[in-house]
Parts: structure tokens; C-alpha cells; sequence
């Protein structure tokens, strides 16, 4: 029995042309990560990231299970979460991982306004 050639026709591998733009200094690979991380969500990746951080400390901090370790109110719950993400923002806006400052002023605002209204709403003693 002879042996038949399967027909894979390897010439038209060129034809395809896969461009990869990849930064060849180690120093460039931070701010594609960043570009690109901010073109794939359409510039939302500050607001994305900020948010993430806002739930996961406001979980964290107006935690009202008998096991919880802080147990603040849910007003001062989340005035400490709009203000460490508020810091945090500001952290990296310096650094250079977010570009969106407008992100970062709009959980300013809310840190004020929420501060503002913890200091209405709570009791004072």
C-alpha cells in the first residue's frame, strides 16, 4: 500500500501576518499592561479597579456578624472606604497605574460628601 500525501500546502503560512507589539525594554512592559488594561474597558479600568476596592472595604468594614472584628456603623463604614480608596487612588494616579484622575476626584467628592453626611447622621456623645 502506498502512502498518500494529505495535502497540507505550508507556503501559504506567509500569507498570514501576525504582528505582536510587544515592548522589548523591561521597562516598557508596565505601561503597555496599563494601556492596554485601560483600551480593552474602554477607559474604565480606574473606575473598575476603585470599585472593586470600594465594595470589598466597605464588606470588610460595616461587617455586622457576631465573628466581625470592626463593626462600625454602615455610615462610618463607608466614609473609611471612600477614604482609603480615595488615598489609595491618589497613591496610584503618582505612580502612573491610573490615568483617569477624574475617576479618582469622583470618589473624592463621594469621600466629602459621605464624611459630611456621617457627621449629620451619627449621634454625637
Amino acid at each position: 500500500m502506498a502512502v498518500t500525501p494529505i495535502g497540507l500546502n505550508y507556503t501559504s503560512i506567509s500569507d498570514y501576518n501576525l504582528t505582536l507589539d510587544l515592548p522589548t525594554n523591561a521597562g516598557d512592559w508596565i505601561p503597555a499592561i496599563i494601556q492596554n488594561a485601560n483600551t480593552s474597558t474602554n477607559h474604565l479600568f480606574t473606575f473598575i479597579i476603585m470599585g472593586t476596592w470600594f465594595l470589598i472595604l466597605y464588606w470588610a468594614l460595616s461587617d455586622k456578624s457576631p465573628f466581625g472584628s470592626f463593626k462600625f456603623s454602615d455610615p462610618r463604614g463607608l466614609n473609611t472606604a471612600f477614604g482609603c480608596v480615595s488615598v489609595l487612588g491618589i497613591s496610584f494616579i503618582e505612580a502612573g497605574f491610573f490615568t483617569s484622575f477624574r475617576t479618582v476626584a469622583l470618589f473624592i467628592v463621594l469621600f466629602i460628601v459621605s464624611f459630611i453626611f456621617t457627621l449629620n447622621y451619627e449621634q454625637k456623645e
